[in-house]
């Protein structure tokens, strides 16, 4: 007969807790996975509804671009701009497409104008301050007396950087609302009247500058003015000379607007007439 001993009762105890606590940490696992997959389906699935609506819409916009313009689309398209008012023309410049989800071609181009006038504006802006703060802390600190180099040096840069960062904000800022006036008045002016011309830019440059000084009164408004008038006439050649080579002068701008509404609208009634499947 075998000498071994019977198993005690704490062992089988502790058998048992061991083998509840694996079948739970499997159960757990399990439920973990099965919610990991579910999300990851949900967010495929999300993916793929937001691919099909892109493609939907890349569709929609192949198919414009796919209809030929012919006469008849050419007549209707000059006698909408012969007929429409100015204020429609205005409109249209600040009208969201729905069909495309794009703002309007002179929005697009007043918004890069902005970034680019805050870009240059923090860039140019914070020279100043931080020359002028060079200066005046070596003035104020010529006989002071830091525990280390490093901690002088530490304190000049800063108090330069900070200078320059709050001045370059404050500069960005004014750059970037003048140029979005500027840009936006600009291309309003040219739909109102329908023409690009020198006197557009001059306008919309004394109107810009006026606003800007409205409050220092009548002198101040009269002498921006004329300085932004200056800008204009400054900027309006080289601006008019790249448009009139990209094609893109306001009457060129507003037919190509009014081509592309009538071919989406003659897309969309194709699509309309084609036989539904059941």
């Amino acid at each position: 007969m075998g000498d071994s001993k019977p198993e005690e009762p704490w062992t089988k105890t502790a058998a048992k807790y061991a083998s509840d606590a694996a079948k739970k940490t499997v159960e757990l696992t399990n439920r973990l996975q099965e919610k990991i997959e579910k999300k990851f389906e949900n967010f495929q699935k999300k993916n793929d509804d937001k691919v099909k609506l892109k493609s939907k819409v890349e569709e929609a916009a192949t198919g414009i671009d796919s209809i030929a313009v012919d006469e008849l689309m050419r007549t209707e398209a000059m006698h909408i701009i012969e007929t429409e008012s100015k204020w429609d023309r205005v409109k249209a410049i600040y009208a969201h497409d729905v069909i495309l989800h794009k703002p309007s071609e002179e929005m697009m181009w007043t918004g890069q104008f902005t970034l680019v006038g805050l870009l240059v504006g923090v860039s140019v802006g914070g020279i100043a301050p931080a020359v002028r703060t060079s200066e005046n802390f070596q003035r104020a600190n010529q006989l002071t007396i830091y525990t280390s180099k490093h901690l002088g040096k530490r304190h000049y840069y800063d108090s330069i950087i900070l200078s320059a960062m709050r001045g370059g904000t404050a500069r960005g800022i004014q750059v970037s609302l003048f140029s979005f006036l500027f840009w936006s008045s600009l291309f309003s002016l040219e739909a109102y009247r329908c023409k690009s011309s020198l006197s557009n830019y001059i306008l919309s440059g004394a109107l810009t500058g006026a606003f800007f000084r409205i409050h220092f009164g009548l002198k101040g408004m009269i002498a921006s003015g004329s300085l932004g008038a200056f800008i204009g006439a400054v900027v309006a050649p080289l601006h008019m000379l790249a448009m009139s080579q990209l094609s893109k002068s306001a009457e060129q701008r507003r037919y190509s607007a009014v081509i592309e509404k009538l071919k989406r609208r003659k897309y969309f009634q194709q699509m309309e007439s084609l036989p539904t499947q059941n």
